[in-house]
């Protein structure tokens, strides 16, 4: 019996290309790296998906120690994230008073009642979509900050940081990117 070659379509050969790419990337990220191979894909994406996940310290120290497996992770939340928002325009310069993107602007408000604190306010567009629970804000050196947010109420997410807090810096900076999960 002669077999004939199987024939796929364009759709058929995008899918298994993505699979591909996707296996090639757990490859490289159950890999460790220069971790030495003590980081679980599990682990991983339960830090960038669940918000109720409480990572280990060696799973920290390697996102900080391992440029390698640090980009790999970037690539892991931008493929998981509902919301991106880029760096902010090369033209832009300083500190910025609000972060937009498709689905989301995100403003800071000085509180009142304390100097110090300051609102970071989420504006949800779509106020029926299930609402983002962990933000990442990652810096040029492919470091990320997790934050867990509280729950939506009408869209609305709001957190009450000091005013120096690394959330305001991060969110603040036109070179960093944040992911929505």
């Amino acid at each position: 019996m002669i077999e004939q070659p199987l024939k796929l379509g364009k759709q058929e050969l995008e899918f298994l290309n993505g699979v591909a790419d996707g296996l090639a990337e757990t490859d490289a990220l159950t890999s460790g790296g220069g971790s030495g191979g003590k980081i679980a894909f599990a682990e991983l994406y339960a830090y960038a998906t669940d918000p109720n996940f409480s990572p280990a310290p060696d799973l920290l120290k390697a996102l900080d120690d391992d440029a390698q497996l640090s980009a790999d992770f970037q690539r892991l939340l931008a493929n998981t994230s509902m919301l991106y928002m880029p760096q902010v325009a090369a033209a832009s310069s300083g500190e910025r008073q609000y972060r937009e993107a498709d689905g989301c602007r995100i403003t800071f408000k000085e509180s009142r009642a304390d100097p110090n604190q300051m609102f970071v306010i989420f504006e949800l567009v779509d106020k029926q979509a299930t609402p983002p629970s962990i933000m990442f804000i990652c810096h040029t050196d492919n470091s990320c900050r997790r934050v867990v947010l509280s729950e939506a109420i009408e869209g609305r997410i709001q957190l009450l940081v000091d005013k120096d807090s690394h959330i305001v810096r991060g969110l603040s900076e036109v070179s960093t990117e944040v992911y929505l999960r």
